[in-house]
């Protein structure tokens, strides 16, 4: 199954990709899936509006479901800084929120 096509993309600001890279560095975290967690649990996803999304993964038949960035926000975040994610599952469905 392939990521649901949408018909406009996502439009976030790129002041919080900054800030969420920034936060990463500060905390000394090296994956977007522990930066997503540590937003998570510290309820701090109010300062990343524009980035954050509802992300539906496979891996075989088994589907996870959590909030993080969107596909748009995740290749930016990327292309400026070198992370240590492995991807073990693909994304079937996102949806901000």
């Amino acid at each position: 199954m392939r990521v649901q096509e949408r018909e406009t993309l996502y439009n976030y600001n790129p002041l919080e990709i900054k800030r969420y890279i920034a936060m990463m560095k500060e905390h000394g975290i090296t994956t977007i899936v522990e930066m997503n967690n540590f937003l998570t649990n510290n309820m701090y996803w109010d300062h990343f509006s524009s980035l954050k999304s509802l992300n539906t993964y496979r891996k075989g038949d088994r589907e996870t479901v959590s909030v993080g960035v969107s596909k748009e926000a995740y290749r930016a975040i990327i292309s400026m800084y070198q992370t240590q994610d492995v991807v073990n599952a693909h994304l079937v469905m996102e949806k901000r929120i």
